[in-house]
């Protein structure tokens, strides 16, 4: 899709014709994210949206009660984005999927997501693929994900992960089928 959020924006009185337009509404139009009735936010492919713009989503995430979406992939999120992103997810209970792949969330990010999973309820599935994501990374998602019972899907595709670690994430969220 050229501009999937263009149902979401046009649904609150905004429109845009390309990615430029979505993230100047972003930055300055900001209301669109805290509309009741969106369910879906695609920002993926931007290149642009950064750890202010995540800390702006985050924001919005914290009071939205109807959004199940949100993809932020291939932007320029690192570790203090997902921390933002982080402190939403302990307090939405709406989100089932968030993907963050092709960012930079490194293993800081990481370490910041899984503490949010100890307290959210709701994710079912998470996509980290391609944020330059270890070992040490995967070793906080597990351990936060012991008293998780509800995200059943992690991507991590091409990070620099060990294959014990890989088995240890397959079998924790396995039990959450």
């Amino acid at each position: 899709m050229e501009c999937a959020d263009v149902e979401a924006l046009t649904s609150v009185g905004e429109t845009c014709d390309n990615k430029d337009s979505i993230i100047e509404v972003l930055r300055q139009k900001r209301n669109f994210l805290f509309a009741s009735n969106i369910t879906e936010i695609q920002l993926e492919g931007n290149e642009m949206l950064c750890d202010e713009d995540a800390m702006i989503i985050s924001a919005a995430l914290k009071v939205n009660d109807t959004l199940t979406a949100l993809n932020l992939d291939k932007n320029k999120i690192g570790s203090d984005g997902a921390l933002y992103i982080s402190e939403a997810l302990k307090l939405n209970n709406t989100l089932l999927t968030l993907s963050l792949s092709d960012n930079n969330l490194g293993n800081e990010g990481i370490k910041y997501i899984g503490e949010a999973l100890v307290v959210n309820k709701t994710l079912r599935s998470l996509n980290i693929a391609n944020n330059n994501v270890r070992d040490e990374g995967v070793k906080f998602l597990c351990e936060s994900m012991k008293d998780n019972h509800t995200l059943t899907a992690v991507n991590l595709e091409n990070n620099i992960i060990s294959l014990e670690k890989l088995e240890q994430i397959k079998s924790t969220t396995s039990g959450n089928v």
